[in-house]
């Protein structure tokens, strides 16, 4: 018998992935962020969403004068387990403040809660 793989997350807590190959309009190629998560479009077909639970940070390459940034997440393996973020993939609302904005952007929606709230269920990474 076949030994299964066995994650550190219960299939619930991977990254919500949709082919949306007939959606009209298609969604748009890039990052949209609000309140309830990140939504990712890598090409027309495909759609990914994170909520702010599932985020476990945002890393900038290189760190000083960033080209890329990668949202962590869980995404169900074999893709890799962040979003690649480029300028050009930037809301309009961002593309001034660029990826530095983003990462500032991404990290206070991570840690925001409402006063019922206890707070992130899983450890941010800085």
């Amino acid at each position: 018998m076949a030994a299964r793989a066995r994650y550190l997350f219960d299939v619930d807590d991977w990254v919500d992935e949709k082919e949306m190959l007939r959606a009209n309009p298609p969604p748009k190629v890039g990052l949209a962020l609000s309140p309830e998560g990140a939504s990712w479009s890598v090409n027309v077909g495909h759609r990914a969403f994170a909520t702010w639970d599932q985020v476990f940070g945002v890393a900038l390459v290189p760190e000083d004068s960033p080209t890329r940034a990668f949202i962590l997440v869980p995404r169900r393996p074999p893709k890799p387990p962040w979003f690649e973020i480029r300028t050009k993939d930037l809301p309009e609302n961002l593309r001034e403040a660029g990826l530095k904005g983003l990462a500032t952007q991404v990290t206070s929606r991570m840690q925001h809660r409402g006063y019922r709230d206890a707070g992130p269920k899983r450890p941010l990474l800085d």
